[in-house]
């Protein structure tokens, strides 16, 4: 019998952009007052977006004043945020363009940081929703391109074991020798301090909630107040007037021109060669309780390498699925020769599959939290905490990444030619383990495909979420206490 029957509905984001237009200036820093204070234990404390919200790192930033936590807030309504560490808090409530500043003491250190109450993600008007129901779109768009490049001239990314930008192609080599000029700009400064927090998604999504007018001059977009994930604040809005002088500076424009044909080959490919239509039809059939998404919004960059991350909006009846991707440039890996052409086009399609399933599988995770939670306590157990699987940071978020990359071989299962299907999983798996750190992937991967190819008829993997937490909790039952 299919469990979690009952529809699962996202919240809907029912309320007026007002303050699309709105002065993007915000209050200055006050003076801290003593119960405005913070102490926190590390220089990571955690942070909680609503009442209900999921607990989420928050690295303190030496470099910003202050630093801004940006929540979504209806109109008329307030919405409170809580910062976490050790045995303290700090909690406030705010409404659109409220601000509560404090400070976070760390060390003896104060850290200015700011909770910002801003308007609901996005708005989608009759124009838009004939425009865009039942669509594939791909986009390299102006302003996020803008973002993209800053951040590729940071210190932070130019690192030799840093992956956020791609530095093999001749478009990078572009990039360095028409900005390289504007490498200490204030705004390429503003960004480095943000990736030194961990905060490079957050950053880069929300570049896709600004446009270009006419005349050059960089505003909000009419459609999006935050292009963040889901629940969170635009993160860039507070620094619209030094993006803006980047853009000057640099004749940024000029070179987006220059270079649109490339962006144009890449959308073509993007939209119509990996297979977009079949990845959601396999989705909707395995997820048939999650309300499907009208229009698939797919936004990237040539500049992005292997950082993936995805939001999704639903308004007045219409929805929303946004992944935010790197280009799936061609690589040929070891043990490629051992693949047929098909298999390999198959896994140049998995990035992006990662972030389609995201929209399906977080809502059906939800309806088993409370187990979720009890029986991944223990987090050593699961993830290397030196390697990227320890920056998700609560049991659900690495119950969801694991079953995120555990359905690309689900996937390989029902479209990879039989000889290859088990490389390709074995493969997947490994690298999750050994090269991303969720330590128990080779076990899982093993399970949940046995699990798959012998069940019933009919059945969906949403049907099968019940015996997959149980197999998370009976291996948390059998590792002892820091067990790995």
């Amino acid at each position: 019998m299919r469990q979690g029957s009952r529809s699962i509905r996202l919240i809907v984001l029912a309320a007026t952009l007002t303050a699309c237009t709105a002065d993007s200036n915000t209050p200055e820093m006050k003076e801290p007052e003593a119960e405005r204070v913070l102490v926190a234990e590390s220089e990571v404390v955690q942070v909680r977006r609503g009442a209900d919200g999921s607990l989420t790192n928050w690295r303190l930033a030496p470099d910003l004043d202050p630093d801004i936590l940006g929540i979504q807030v209806s109109p008329g309504e307030e919405r409170e945020a809580c910062f976490f560490s050790g045995a303290d808090s700090l909690c406030h409530s705010v409404g659109i363009d409220e601000a509560y500043d404090f400070v976070i003491r760390f060390e003896g250190q104060d850290y200015p940081t700011r909770i910002l109450g801003q308007p609901p993600a996005a708005v989608f008007d009759e124009a838009y929703r004939e425009a865009h129901r039942g669509r594939i779109t791909a986009s390299v768009p102006e302003v996020y391109e803008l973002v993209n490049v800053a951040i590729a001239l940071t210190p932070y990314t130019r690192r030799e074991d840093n992956y956020l930008v791609e530095r093999r192609e001749p478009y990078y080599e572009d990039v360095m020798g028409h900005f390289s000029a504007v490498e200490q700009h204030p705004f390429v400064r503003w960004l480095n301090a943000e990736l030194e927090s961990g905060r490079y998604s957050s950053t880069k999504m929300s570049g896709y909630a600004f446009v270009f007018d006419s005349s050059g001059v960089i505003r909000r977009s009419p459609v999006y107040n935050s292009t963040n994930f889901v629940g969170q604040g635009n993160v860039l809005l507070p620094e619209l007037e030094q993006m803006q002088s980047f853009a000057d500076a640099s004749d940024f424009q000029d070179f987006y021109r220059t270079n649109r044909e490339l962006y144009a080959e890449q959308e073509s490919f993007m939209r119509d060669s990996l297979g977009v239509e079949r990845m959601l039809d396999w989705l909707r059939r395995n997820f048939p309780d999650v309300e499907f998404y009208d229009h698939v919004n797919i936004v990237f960059s040539p500049l992005v390498r292997g950082n993936q991350s995805v939001t999704w909006f639903r308004y007045t009846g219409f929805s929303e699925i946004q992944p935010h991707i790197n280009f799936p440039y061609e690589r040929r890996l070891s043990g490629d020769d051992q693949l047929t052409p098909s298999s390999i086009a198959l896994r140049r399609g998995a990035l992006l599959f990662t972030e389609l399933n995201h929209g399906f599988i977080n809502p059906t995770a939800s309806l088993y939290s409370d187990r979720i939670s009890a029986a991944m306590q223990n987090r050593e157990s699961w993830v290397d905490p030196e390697k990227s699987a320890a920056s998700y940071g609560w049991p659900e978020s690495v119950f969801n990444e694991m079953m995120n990359w555990a359905l690309v071989s689900l996937y390989y299962v029902d479209f990879a030619p039989e000889g290859d299907q088990d490389l390709l999983v074995s493969r997947n798996a490994r690298w999750q383990a050994e090269g991303r750190g969720f330590l128990r992937s080779p076990e899982f991967h093993e399970f949940l495909v046995d699990l798959y190819r012998d069940r019933p008829e009919g059945s969906t993997v949403a049907d099968l979420y019940p015996e997959i937490v149980e197999w998370f909790a009976a291996q948390a039952e059998q590792a002892g206490p820091g067990d790995k």
